[in-house]
């Protein structure tokens, strides 16, 4: 009896470190598949073709590993697991699209804004020299981001359109 809890013990530990490390290789290479994309992503919005190609390329591969992840690992518990594991390692990596960044710095000034304009009409004098302050900064960064992101009507659309879409998911639209 003790030797069938002990082998139960064994085989049960074995398998939840096997879930762990193949949940953890597994955690790996979609990070290094997210960050290699975030970085394509980043050239791509500056107007490099090759790296539009490598793009499409590299969501191919990435739709393909997901399905044979959702295969894998197909509880509700791993699945969990998993995307804990993954934002970790993602967020450790530093592998945020710049792009992505600076589209949510110029989404909260404007949000920001907004909130202050109001307080600046109804006659907050703090209010309006923040927002003053505030205008300045966005000018600047604008400045930077224009010749980094939209030199073309092209670039400038898709710019707007990730701006647009943090806005509402902010709440805090025109």
């Amino acid at each position: 009896m003790k030797k069938t809890i002990l082998l139960a013990s064994i085989l049960v530990s074995f398998f939840m470190t096997s879930c762990g490390n193949s949940i953890k290789s597994d955690v790996a290479k979609l990070t290094d598949m997210q960050c290699q994309m975030m970085k394509l992503k980043d050239k791509a919005m500056a107007g490099e073709k090759s790296a539009e190609e490598e793009l499409k390329k590299l969501d191919e591969k990435i739709i393909a590993f997901s399905k044979e992840l959702k295969e894998k690992h197909s509880s509700d518990a791993q699945k969990k697991e998993f995307q804990e594991a993954l934002d970790k390692a993602v967020k450790e990596k530093g592998c945020a699209s710049t792009f992505d960044t600076e589209v949510n710095q110029i989404a909260e000034m404007q949000c920001q804004g907004i909130k202050l304009s109001k307080k600046a009409m109804a006659g907050d004098k703090d209010a309006q020299a923040e927002l003053k302050e505030l205008g300045e900064k966005m000018m600047a960064l604008g400045k930077d981001l224009k010749e980094k992101y939209y030199p073309t009507k092209e670039q400038k659309k898709k710019f707007q359109e990730a701006l647009d879409k943090v806005m509402k998911a902010k709440g805090c639209e025109y």
